[in-house]
Parts: C-alpha cells; structure tokens; sequence
C-alpha cells in the first residue's frame, strides 16, 4: 500500500515510463504512416486496398497517376486520394 505522496508520486511517475515505454513504438509507428507522402507500389496497393498486381495494371492503363524514374515506380499520396475520390458516391440527403 502507498502510505505517503512521495511513495504515490514515484508510483505513478513509474507507470507512466512504463506505459510510454510499452507504447511509445506503437505511436511513433502510426504517426510515421501518417506523415507519409511518397509510397512505393507495394505500399501505395495496401494504401488502396488492392492487390499490386491490380494497382499495376491501373498504372499500364494510365488510370492512375505515378512517378517512374527508370523502372521504379512511386505514388504521392495526394494522387492516391484523388483516385480514390473519383469512385466515392456521396450519400443522398
């Protein structure tokens, strides 16, 4: 049992460190994703939900936008949403 404010205090200064320790990776992770600009096929595919094969027939059919240099293809996010907003339907009413 905790007796005193100095044994609380170090109580809980201690589960905080083990709590940001435990999920500090989890967050910064996350946050990585977020801030993400420029994917690579594979994860601009996963970013749309398909498979790369799909994702590099759209590219062959010039239905998406890319960036090639040399054989390397890579996607800016913005053009991924923008692909995906000409499928969304917006609800009536």
């Amino acid at each position: 049992m905790l007796t005193t404010t100095e044994e609380m205090q170090n109580f809980i200064t201690n589960a905080i460190a083990v709590g940001i320790d435990k999920f500090l990776p989890a967050i910064i992770a996350q946050n990585n994703k977020i801030e993400k600009e420029i994917f690579n096929l594979i994860e601009a595919a996963k970013y749309l939900n398909m498979s790369p094969h799909t994702l590099r027939k759209k590219v062959d059919e010039h239905k998406i936008t890319y960036i090639q240099d040399e054989r390397v293809l890579q996607f800016r996010k913005n053009h991924l949403d923008d692909y995906l907003n000409r499928f969304t339907i917006n609800a009536k009413g």
